[in-house]
């Protein structure tokens, strides 16, 4: 129970360092490659922009020190207006939401960790998860170097960091899926990864 919780604190600081480190401005990062740029419009094309999105997840934590991941599963709705919400179902149940008031994890009804949103960083993360989630990867080119492959109807992205404290906390993210995202593993620096696997549900429509 208490290696469950600390995992989600984790996620949480892996994520706090993930928009401080990505806070850089848009003019210091170099254009991106004419190859990644033709991949991700096709890609961008077949997957189509999403405004809104809902759907559920389920996660897998590997930490080096222990000898099973952590499960855990729950669901996520996003769009404009109301920032994103994951919220974890089991084994403990929590909620993390962004939106223009900042970041917050909630358990049981009350507040347990929050970063207010006058800090520039937290629109950032903000704005990175959206773009994984509303499948805007152009929007990921500016705090992500991006490669990846088409294999029929399947596809492949590979995001590196551009910057080099932000390549301190992560190796890398990889993107997958079809004709939605299905699938995301977050590489950590520290040798740990979560692996996370989604069921879209197209909520574009009022």
């Amino acid at each position: 129970m208490n290696k469950t919780r600390r995992s989600i604190k984790t996620d949480l600081l892996v994520c706090a360092f993930l928009v401080c480190a990505s806070a850089v401005p848009a003019h210091a990062m170099a254009e991106p490659v004419s190859e990644s740029a033709a991949l991700i419009t096709t890609i961008e094309e077949r997957v189509g922009l999403r405004q809104r999105t809902a759907g559920v997840f389920t996660q897998e934590k590997y930490i080096s020190v222990l000898p099973q991941a952590l499960q855990s599963h729950g669901e996520f709705s996003y769009d404009p207006k109301d920032g994103l919400v994951w919220e974890t179902l089991k084994p403990i149940p929590n909620k993390v939401v962004f939106d223009e008031q900042g970041i917050r994890q909630s358990m049981d009804g009350e507040t347990v960790w929050e970063i207010d949103a006058k800090q520039p960083a937290v629109t950032t993360i903000t704005q990175v998860i959206s773009s994984v989630l509303a499948a805007d990867w152009q929007g990921l080119q500016r705090y992500f170097e991006i490669d990846g492959k088409l294999d029929g109807e399947r596809w492949t992205l590979r995001l590196e960091p551009r910057d080099e404290v932000l390549a301190q906390i992560v190796d890398a993210i990889v993107l997958g899926g079809d004709r939605e995202l299905s699938r995301m593993t977050l590489m950590e620096a520290n040798g740990d990864r979560t692996e996370i696997h989604f069921q879209m549900h197209d909520a574009s429509q009022p």
